[in-house]
């Protein structure tokens, strides 16, 4: 009798990243989900039946935006078209590989005003709750004017400033390129224990379902280097170890962000196996929802979500010197 159907697939194995398994997308060796299959063939039969078109495509982290949406447009690059894809954020490894080596054209958003859009039938911009609204304007009103094509992938959920959250660029889009809209839902995620946990850690006030813990990790430590010392172990035996993104400020995380360690920003987009996070004694909960005491130009709860959501397999979580944050975790954990 199977009693966890869960525990016979595992999903990283097929529901690969363009960005972390980089030959196997562009040699095609990956499927969709059903539900990723369906909006495929209603935003390319949208695409073929107008002149112009524009389409979102809104999900949580881990339901497959980028898969969908750079699928889509390796399948109109294979059919002859250009295919320009506009990244909001730092180009990556597997950015660089597709371009260097598969022909591909990746951009971040600030090329933008010195590219050519009238080259290209189709424009994906990736990670667009990220751009600047000047550049999204830019790439909307030339594709109004020159009848291209436009699909807007986002997660409003993954801002990392609070400009960006002001800037609520799912409205922007609604209101300036009446898109067609698709939404995936959250029920592929790589690991439901994993994004169980996630859930309840960032709102207190979510009941705790009854999952078994195996792939969530929890070490305390009340020093800095006694934490900075674990990372550097964790960071050696194939974790992949995120810093916050580094600030001028004087901040909490400066006592523990690793030499060479990947940020934030740099890691947009990608997913990895073994995850490590650090929550230190800045983070609080405000009624009921992770907040930090520290207001940087980037957000820290924001960085934290990001940095968590990028698990695929395995979440390893260092506390430090915050007993709230280990009453929490320990109280989810022991569920």
């Amino acid at each position: 009798m199977i009693t966890d159907i869960n525990g016979l697939f595992n999903p990283s194995s097929y529901l690969i990243s363009p960005f972390n398994s980089t030959e196997s997308f562009a040699n095609g060796d990956y499927f969709l989900t059903l539900q990723q299959d369906q909006i495929k063939k209603q935003v390319v039969k949208h695409i073929d039946a107008k002149g112009k078109s524009f389409t979102a495509i809104s999900g949580k982290a881990g339901t497959g935006k980028s898969i969908l949406t750079y699928d889509i447009a390796r399948k109109y690059k294979e059919d002859g078209h250009k295919v320009l894809v506009v990244h909001s954020g730092n180009l990556n490894g597997g950015h660089y590989m597709l371009n260097n080596d598969y022909g591909w054209n990746i951009i971040p958003a600030k090329g933008v005003p010195n590219t050519n859009l009238n080259d290209f039938f189709l424009v994906v911009v990736d990670e667009t709750q990220r751009i600047y609204p000047k550049q999204l304007k830019l790439i909307i009103d030339n594709a109004t004017t020159n009848a291209t094509n436009c699909i807007f992938s986002y997660d409003s959920h993954q801002c990392l400033r609070n400009q960006e959250i002001s800037n609520d660029i799912a409205t922007f889009i609604k209101d300036t390129a009446s898109p067609i809209e698709f939404v995936l839902n959250d029920k592929i995620r790589t690991n439901e224990e994993i994004a169980s946990f996630i859930k309840c850690l960032f709102d207190k006030g979510r009941a705790i379902h009854d999952y078994e813990r195996k792939n969530v990790e929890l070490n305390y430590f009340r020093k800095y280097v006694d934490a900075r010392d674990y990372l550097e172990v964790l960071k050696a035996n194939d974790w992949k170890v995120i810093n916050y993104t580094p600030s001028r400020d004087a901040l909490t995380y400066n006592n523990y962000n690793l030499f060479g360690a990947d940020s934030v920003h740099e890691v947009i987009g990608q997913e990895f196996d073994n995850v490590v996070a650090v929550i230190d004694s800045s983070f609080y909960y405000d009624g009921g929802r992770l907040s930090s005491k520290q207001q940087p130009y980037y957000n820290i709860t924001k960085m934290l979500y990001q940095i968590v959501t990028r698990t695929r397999r395995k979440l390893n979580i260092i506390i430090i010197n915050n007993d709230e944050i280990l009453e929490r975790c320990l109280d989810i954990l022991k569920k």
